[in-house]
């Protein structure tokens, strides 16, 4: 795998407020990452990724309009590998566009504008069971763009009339046998969003009205019938995701009566109205999601531990809070630069922080990272690893999942690094505030020491990666 790391000397700094939203502009750890050689073929793009699992190096999967992953043919669907770092086809995959996907039970469902998956006529949604393809009954009649699961049951939302022959207006409901209609469903155009937040389900999309009540394109369901949320949105949803408050985002400049740049906040701190967050982006926001930033906490053993989140954005837009942001942003109570990709992003998802494998996974239809200030290129392909942190701990460095421990920090150059005994081969990489790689070593013994003292005094990152690809150690070393 190839690397971008991009490391801000300055971590935060105050530029604009509107509406007591700080613009906040860098994370201090931002590690781009290829997967494999990405995704190929005719047309390009990642349009939905989900992780298998909340367990420790859980598969990744992937659905699009690709036709070739890591040189193997997999149409518009695959399967990453942590361990192996390829994708790999799932049988024949789909014979069209795999717009979303998600985990129901233990199978793998894709939605999209397909009407096969393996050879099986499926009609728009097909699950997976790790050996075939299967129908959903007598699936849809039209486009799937949503996919969530709510109390148990699979929804699908999209532009679709009917659901296993059963009328079913733009959403529908499969509880692993039989499909059926989600209240009156909307009475016209397209679901293109699904989520759940606080045990309420949401959707987003074009849709204007349900049973003939304006909802204006964001409609919350209260177990019978779908209500607005206060007047709603001026222009289509297209991602929506819960996490400190319901977020929305999309084409659309209003929520309610507030100006709301393409994204906006319903029920901030439960007083139920929309909020924006400062000047917004300057275009489309397409994708939505909960994302890991782990932050050092020093505690009283001197030891690190990680913790925290962060809301990931991605989009058609070139600048977040009037700051140059291209594709792809972060949002936690002010707005982070994450990197600048080259084209618009799709798909956004995270692994689960207590798996110990605390990354982000990045779709659209980029295939690079760029910047003159990271003094690299990488290429991406349509897909990408991002890990986001605040790495720290001037003593030792030791993320809650490992026992890596480095002393003494700050030294001379000279430094020792301690693993547990089963970690006993891997690589030792470190950076300068540059993002420039200064030392890199495999190590074949639980304690081995790292010699930087022939590079200037100040701050360096290191990382720590087992043999099997398993970041297990990161943080901050200063020489002096």
């Amino acid at each position: 795998m190839r690397k971008l790391l991009l490391i801000s000397v300055i971590c935060l700094f105050e530029l604009v407020t509107v509406q007591n939203v700080r613009a906040q502009y860098a994370i201090p750890f931002i590690d781009w990452d290829t997967l494999s050689s990405g995704m190929g073929g005719t047309q390009y793009c990642v349009r939905a990724l989900i992780m298998h699992d909340s367990t420790f190096r859980s598969p990744l999967y992937a659905g699009g309009d690709f036709m070739i992953s890591s040189k193997k043919a997999c149409a518009h669907v695959a399967e990453y590998s942590m361990y192996t770092n390829k994708w790999s086809p799932l049988g024949t995959g789909t014979n069209g566009t795999v717009n979303t996907l998600a985990m129901y039970g233990k199978k793998l469902y894709a939605a999209g504008s397909f009407d096969s998956a393996g050879g099986t006529y499926t009609n728009h949604i097909a699950s997976w069971d790790s050996l075939a393809w299967d129908s959903l009954g007598s699936g849809l009649n039209g486009n799937v763009y949503a996919l969530t699961v709510y109390n148990n049951a699979l929804y699908a939302g999209g532009d679709f009339t009917m659901a296993g022959g059963v009328p079913a207006k733009r959403i529908a409901k499969w509880d692993g046998t039989s499909w059926s209609a989600v209240g009156a469903g909307f009475d016209s155009n397209t679901v293109y969003a699904l989520t759940v937040y606080k045990d309420t389900l949401y959707a987003g999309g074009s849709f204007i009205s349900s049973n003939g009540v304006q909802v204006n394109h964001i409609a919350k369901w209260d177990g019978t019938k779908w209500d607005s949320l206060g007047h709603g949105t001026n222009d289509n949803v297209y991602a929506l995701t819960g996490y400190d408050a319901l977020y929305a985002g999309g084409a659309f400049t209003k929520a309610g009566n507030l100006t709301a740049n393409h994204i906006a906040s319903w029920e901030h701190y439960s007083i139920n109205k929309w909020d924006s967050l400062g000047p917004g982006t300057d275009d489309t926001v397409f994708a939505l999601s909960q994302g890991d930033a782990p932050y050092a906490v020093i505690i009283k053993s001197h030891k690190t531990e990680y913790v925290g989140n962060i809301l990931l954005v991605g989009g058609k837009f070139r600048h977040v809070d009037k700051v140059s942001s291209p594709y792809i942003a972060a949002y936690n109570g002010g707005w982070y630069i994450i990197g600048q990709l080259n084209a618009t992003v799709y798909a956004l998802t995270c692994s689960p922080f207590s798996t110990g494998n605390e990354n982000n996974y990045v779709g659209g239809v980029f295939d690079s990272c760029y910047g003159s200030e990271y003094r690299d290129t990488l290429r991406l392909n349509y897909v990408a690893q991002l890990q986001l942190g605040f790495p720290g701990g001037i003593n030792e460095v030791s993320p809650s999942n490992n026992d890596v421990t480095v002393y003494p920090n700050p030294s001379n150059g000279i430094f020792t690094i301690e693993q547990s005994a089963e970690k006993q081969s891997g690589v030792i990489e470190v950076y300068n505030v540059l993002g420039e790689k200064v030392f890199k070593s495999s190590f074949s013994a639980p304690r081995f020491t790292l010699n930087l003292s022939g590079q200037p005094n100040g701050v360096y990152i290191y990382k720590v990666v087992d043999k099997s690809g398993t970041i297990i150690g990161t943080g901050k070393l200063v020489v002096e």
